[in-house]
């Protein structure tokens, strides 16, 4: 899993917290990779329902798995 904090408490961007499962964008900068990837959240957007970012999902997941220790 990774964890994402926000600068501000609530929501990130207005969204809802995102449910298991939902693909979204977040920006914003690593403070941990260990024991779980911990990143500061300056924007989060949800990208589930686009069949197109829907098919780069799996590629995206293997790419982070790859490069975060």
């Amino acid at each position: 899993p990774l964890w994402v904090r926000s600068l501000a408490p609530g929501p990130v961007s207005g969204l809802p917290i995102p449910r298991q499962a939902r693909y979204v964008m977040v920006m914003g900068v690593v403070q941990a990779c260990s024991p779980e990837p911990c990143l500061l959240a300056v924007k989060m957007t949800d990208l589930s329902d686009n069949p197109i970012h829907e098919s780069m999902w799996e590629l995206e997941v293997e790419d982070l798995q790859r490069n975060i220790p």
